[in-house]
């Protein structure tokens, strides 16, 4: 673990345990940090002997907060660590709406403040236009797309020459014709910079424009990771089935309402596939990215939503989201009693996946060392545990492999969705 990792993984760990009123683990707070909890425990052993956390049993057990987060300064945590690097703290991205969050909870104010400063200056003071290589990420930070790039780009630094760091499109150029178009980046590192992109933005950027060649658009690196769709509801709901959901929607006089990642998105071509396997007729609602989808679940704010399971699995965990099936032919390997979506609607089969692409153009040389090197990063062990434990199903292929299907898949959703009558307004998917 980098310095700049342990100082930001310490902060991590000092805003869960300061949201939990109870003594945690380590262990827990591992498993919500995405830490291998053998290193959460050492920098907690570093946060008790600096006076920041207590230990009801030890450093590895039980731990708490020991002074009011309000006054912990990222000074202490700093000395706590030793250390002051910098460099990795513009992962907050401070100019976003996701400013100083972990994936659990805010950062103390305090100290995000005074790490936005920091940022701010820090980025001032160096260029980094010829000292890093980029990572894009065409969607809204948060999501499952975001989760991977960051586990990849922790240790696809030194096979590029380069610290990797992850970049988000600005929202007005995340819709699905520009996640894409090449992106245009400061960082001037001949085949390095990369994309991660899903079968959803793929998908809808082709059915937008039924012209639009994919492969002409991107050159395809190597597979990441697949996943099924899972069908789920607010745990305050009464619904418990599929078939309970159906007829319940039947039933109603106004209708359900579902959310997506977008129109023309995976998520969206499910639920429109489930209004016609259940004769039902549901409202869309699109949103920018699948927290805001599934923060709208979990307040009502719509009835139902097909994510994958590095989205549902924290919220099941915690009591707050019910799901109900899955829209594999497979069992879902996190969720696996979920009934399958085919066995109530047979043929309903919907998959999902995350690849690493570079830009057009690129040799098929460089193509060749990415795909190497991505391979074998995502064959370390802890980056396995760690997104297998987020939820992920990792899966690899080659360049080719992975160019036919995007293929194979652009021309299934461009015919299914014609033979269907499903209209496609698209206006981007986030993932």
């Amino acid at each position: 673990m980098s310095k700049s990792t342990r100082l930001l993984t310490a902060t991590y760990i000092l805003s869960y345990v300061a949201a939990n009123a109870e003594v945690v683990t380590t262990e827990r707070i591992a498993e919500q940090v995405d830490e291998h909890p053998t290193r959460v425990r050492q920098i907690v052993a570093a946060l008790v002997k600096a006076g920041l956390l207590s230990a009801s049993r030890g450093a590895t057990g039980g731990v708490s907060l020991k002074r009011p987060a309000a006054e912990i300064s990222l000074r202490d945590v700093q000395e706590a660590v030793q250390d002051s690097s910098l460099l990795a703290f513009h992962l907050f991205e401070p100019k976003s709406e996701w400013a100083g969050k972990s994936r659990v909870h805010l950062v103390f104010e305090n100290l995000r403040a005074e790490l936005e400063s920091r940022i701010q200056a820090y980025l001032a003071e160096h260029t980094l236009d010829q000292t890093y290589a980029p990572i894009i990420v065409p969607f809204s930070p948060g999501g499952t797309t975001d989760m991977l790039a960051r586990a990849l780009g922790e240790h696809l630094g030194p096979g590029l020459g380069a610290p990797v760091l992850v970049e988000h499109l600005p929202k007005r150029q995340r819709g699905a014709p520009a996640a894409l178009r090449p992106h245009v980046t400061q960082a001037h590192l001949g085949g390095t910079t990369l994309s991660i992109m899903t079968n959803s933005g793929v998908i809808s950027a082709a059915l937008a424009d039924p012209a639009l060649d994919p492969l002409r658009s991107f050159v395809p690196v190597a597979l990441l990771a697949e996943s099924e769709m899972i069908l789920a509801v607010s745990a305050g709901s009464r619904w418990r089935t599929v078939t309970a959901l159906a007829r319940s929607a039947r039933a109603r006089r106004a209708r359900l309402r579902f959310a997506s990642v977008g129109r023309g998105s995976v998520s969206h071509l499910a639920g429109e596939l489930f209004q016609r396997a259940a004769g039902i007729e549901l409202e869309h609602v699109a949103f920018e990215g699948a927290q805001p989808a599934v923060q709208a679940l979990i307040a009502g704010d719509v009835d139902l939503y097909f994510g994958t399971p590095p989205t549902f699995l924290p919220h099941v965990r915690s009591g707050v989201v019910r799901a109900l099936a899955t829209t594999a032919l497979h069992k879902a390997e996190v969720f696996p009693d979920l009934p399958r979506m085919a066995d109530t609607y047979p043929g309903f089969e919907i998959e999902g996946w995350q690849a690493v692409f570079a830009p057009p153009g690129t040799s098929a040389s460089v193509v060749a060392q990415l795909h190497e090197r991505v391979t074998a990063v995502m064959a370390l062990p802890e980056v396995r545990r760690r997104l297998t434990r987020q939820g992920f199903r990792l899966a690899s292929s080659t360049p080719e492999q992975l160019a036919q299907r995007v293929r194979e898949e652009v021309a299934h959703w461009r015919k299914l969705v014609t033979g269907r009558g499903i209209s496609i307004g698209v206006d981007g998917a986030d993932g």
